[in-house]
């Protein structure tokens, strides 16, 4: 762009078979933009714009506090299908922990974000996210913590759109179709260990064409 940037967009399929999205019209979606560029090690490197903090209204914040081996911490004053998260965690021992995502008050809904450290992945788990309209199965893409690395996590949830940045080096995507109406929360998890949250702070994310 005019500020020497390189910015690519990314295309969301539907996620169902080619006879479904056939019967729908249509196929699929823009991504959100994301900036790319080579970091000091000579990888690649990617992250959202910094544009799209313009979106952003209504903040909440919380942390730093602990999440107990196999617990679960709902976000109470966090809830929505239009919104931004930024997330510092870090866990010396836990096997996966991240939040949900799009969760029903009682956890029986919801979409999966998380570390995983044995399989050095960061995953989404859609086996919970609703209408098989979209995939039920957990995606990851390769990524692996460096010793002392905190889990930064940037997550973008847009109606049936969950976008996933960690520690810029690293992006995924799903397309999910909750069932319940009442399927808006977010909630710390852990599992295998105890994980702390260092920050986190969520904006509702208002339309980039209001018209």
């Amino acid at each position: 762009d005019d500020r020497g940037r390189r910015i690519m967009w990314a295309w969301i399929r539907n996620g169902v078979d080619e006879e479904k999205i056939r019967e729908s019209d249509w196929s699929g979606t823009l991504s959100l933009p994301r900036v790319l560029w080579l970091g000091e090690d000579r990888t690649l490197r990617m992250a959202p714009p910094e544009e799209l903090e313009q979106l952003r209204y209504a903040p909440v914040r919380v942390g730093p506090m602990t999440i107990a081996e196999e617990a679960e911490f709902p976000w109470e004053d966090v809830a929505g299908r239009d919104l931004e998260l930024e997330i510092e965690m870090s866990s010396d021992n836990a096997t996966a922990f991240g939040l949900h995502v799009c969760r029903s008050p009682d956890g029986e809904e919801r979409t999966s974000i998380y570390y995983d450290s044995d399989e050095e992945k960061l995953c989404i788990d859609t086996r919970k996210s609703g209408s098989d309209r979209g995939p039920l199965s957990v995606e990851g893409g390769p990524f692996k913590l460096c010793s002392g690395e905190s889990l930064r996590l940037r997550v973008f949830i847009d109606r049936s759109i969950v976008e996933v940045f960690v520690n810029d080096r690293q992006a995924v995507m799903r397309r999910i179709y909750p069932m319940r109406s009442d399927s808006m929360g977010v909630a710390f998890f852990s599992r295998g260990g105890p994980a702390s949250v260092h920050r986190a702070s969520a904006w509702k994310m208002g339309p980039s064409n209001p018209w």
